[in-house]
This record gives C-alpha cells, structure tokens and sequence, in this order.
C-alpha cells in the first residue's frame, strides 16, 4: 500500500486520493468517517452506563409475590358467653402486604375490614337470645377464624299470678314470656279444670275451662305452666233458700139445730182436728272441703360440680293435690310436675361445667311443692 502523506486525505467513500491543489499539508476527514464513529462508539457508552462500565450488579424493581404475601390469624379464644363480647385477632404479613377482614354473620361486626403489615382485628359479638349454639367464621384473607358462641339460658314468665271465674265456671288464659326455644308443659291435678294448651315451645298463650262448681263453697287448683304456679279460684254457688212451712188447718164449728128440742141434747162432740202436715226436711249440709297438710323427707341435699340425680318423698292425704316446680333451670324436676296423694318426687342437678353464667363457688336452688321447699346445694 502507499504510504499516506502530507499529500493525501480520506475521501468520501473512505479511500485515500491526492489532495487538492492548494489543500497541500492539511488533512479533513470527512462525515461518514464521523457518522461511523458515533455509530461504533455510543452504543459502547450506554453499554457501560448500564451495566456499570463492566460491573455485574443488576437491580430489579418487581411487586411482592404471593409466597411472600402469605397471612397468618390468631387469637386467644374464639367463644363467647350468650350476652356478646369481643374476639381480638392477630394478623400476621409482610408489611409490604395488604389484606381484607370479613364475616359471614350479621351478627359479627369486623373492624378494621382492610390493612397493610402486622396488625388486630376486633370482631364484636352481638348478644344470642335464642336457646341454641351459634357460629360464624372470619375471614382474614384466606385465612379462617371460627367464632362460636353459646345458647341463652331458657327463662319463662307469666303474665299473671292467678285467675278467678264465678261459680257457672268459665274460660282462663294467661301468657308464656320465654326464650326463643325453650320448651314448656302445663297440666293440672283437678278433674274440674281442663288446660287447653298443654305445651309450647318459646312465648304463647294457655288456655283453659273451668266447670260449674257443684260443692257448697269457694274452692281454688294450681295449675303448674312452664314450672311457674298459677292459682285458679272458683266462686262458691249461692245458697238454696230455705223451705216456708205449711199453716195447720183449723176446724170447722158444728151448725146449732133450729128449733131447739126440749129437753135440749148433749152438744155435738167436735170432730177432731186434723194432723198438721210435716214441714219438708231441710237440705242436708255438705261436708267441709278437704283439709291437706304436706310434709316431706328429706328437705335438702347436696351435689358436686359434676351434678346428678336425687329424690325425696311427700307425704299427704291421697286426695290432697300437688305441683312441684324448680327455682333454677341447672335444677329440673325429673318425675310428675302435678298430682295426687303422696309421691316420690326426683330431680336432676346439671353439671355445672355446662353453665357458664355464674362465678360464685356454691350456687343454690329449690324445688317447691304443697307449700314444702326442698332445697339443693351445688359445690364446685
């Protein structure tokens, strides 16, 4: 190749020609050399910008996976007693990782229902007036939470103590405020009251007749509705009037014979009066009512914690009437809640371990009948 001198210089297509008369001693390279070099040399420079300039450490910018997002929940306890309270949970996740709270219940109220990281969940019972066990389940992500929650404890009242209807008898009906649930039974020991509604469960009315009274005096019957007394009293019948008697006849005067012989004859015996008629006997009186004394043995026991069965006797006349109820629902009268004569009543203690409404060490309750209270003690 010719060597390149002072003469020459880089043409267009880069080949080397003679330069120019009067270009002697300068040399121009020309702008496709230029465009060639940027060509070559750029590139290079964002190469290095990069990477670097020849460093092997890379950043890579992305969201958070779904391992990494992973949400754990847990809590102290998940049951709460039949008036409500509170479940507090725990949430565990990255603190780059969001999560919702919900639950399936209305009657569970969540709060907070989203967040970020490590935080709590309040979950807010509402109260169970219902008779029966209830669950729900939270929801935290796809993490599950079961809340349950216990059944209210079965309570009945009247609305009234007593009725009373008047000797012709008549219709009685009172009403049954109870726990939605809870089944009742009403029944009677005397033949002249008739309960038309002999159980039901949660609140209702019963209805009952009562016949004409038939004895001489007032007279009153406990019928037993849902183990609550309710006394019934019938007028007595107004008294017959008393008989009036019969007047005694009087006899008639013998007629004077006209005219009047002579010598005059001996006067007429008179005839003889007739018997006075007997006054009608007067109603013979009705026996006095019965009168029951009740007595019973023992009158009091004791059970542990673990509950159980018991029984005590009544004595009494066999047509005296009876009814037994119990103080407390842990104590539940096992035979006949009504009746006649002497009987062998028997109960049930339940375990206490299935109550958890009441924090004393020693809890007591009694079950009454003809007007003898028998009492139980339960010991933790």
């Amino acid at each position: 190749m010719k060597p390149l001198d002072r003469s020459t210089r880089i043409s267009g297509n880069g080949l080397i020609a003679p330069h120019r008369a009067g270009l002697a001693g300068t040399m121009h390279p020309s702008w496709p050399v230029i465009a060639r070099l940027i060509r070559t040399t750029i590139p290079t420079l964002l190469a290095c910008v990069v990477i670097a300039c020849g460093g092997t450490s890379i950043t890579q910018l992305t969201g958070p996976g779904a391992v990494r997002c992973q949400t754990s929940v847990t809590t102290p306890t998940s049951s709460v007693p039949p008036n409500g309270g509170t479940v507090n949970v725990t949430v565990g996740a990255a603190r780059e990782c969001g999560w919702t709270a919900s639950s399936d219940a209305s009657w569970v109220n969540v709060s907070p229902t989203s967040g970020q990281g490590d935080s709590s969940v309040v979950a807010t019972i509402a109260s169970n007036a219902q008779a029966a066990a209830r669950s729900a389940t939270l929801v935290v992500n796809d993490q599950r939470v079961t809340i349950s929650q216990d059944p209210a404890p079965c309570r009945f009242d009247l609305s009234a103590p007593s009725g009373r209807v008047g000797p012709n008898g008549g219709s009685v009906s009172v009403n049954v405020t109870a726990t939605t649930g809870c089944a009742w039974t009403a029944g009677v020991g005397e033949p002249w009251i008739h309960v038309l509604t002999a159980n039901g469960s949660g609140s209702g009315t019963v209805s009952m007749t009562v016949d004409r009274n038939t004895t001489s005096a007032a007279r009153t019957a406990t019928v037993t509705i849902a183990g609550n007394a309710f006394a019934i009293t019938e007028d007595a019948p107004a008294p017959a009037p008393s008989p009036t008697p019969t007047p005694s006849p009087s006899p008639s005067p013998s007629p004077a014979p006209s005219p009047a012989p002579s010598p005059a004859p001996s006067p007429a015996p008179s005839p003889a009066p007739s018997p006075a008629p007997s006054p009608s006997p007067s109603p013979q009186p009705q026996p006095p009512p019965l009168s029951c004394t009740y007595s019973i043995k023992p009158n009091s026991a004791s059970t542990g914690k673990g509950g159980g069965n018991g029984s005590f006797k009544l004595s009494t006349d066999a047509l005296c009437p009876w009814t037994a109820s119990s103080s407390a629902d842990w104590l539940t009268v096992t035979s006949t809640p009504v009746g006649l004569g002497p009987t062998t009543v028997t109960y049930t203690v339940r375990s206490w371990g299935e109550d958890t409404t009441t924090a004393k060490d020693q809890r007591t309750a009694t079950i009454t009948i003809g007007g003898q209270v028998f009492t139980v003690t339960q010991s933790k």
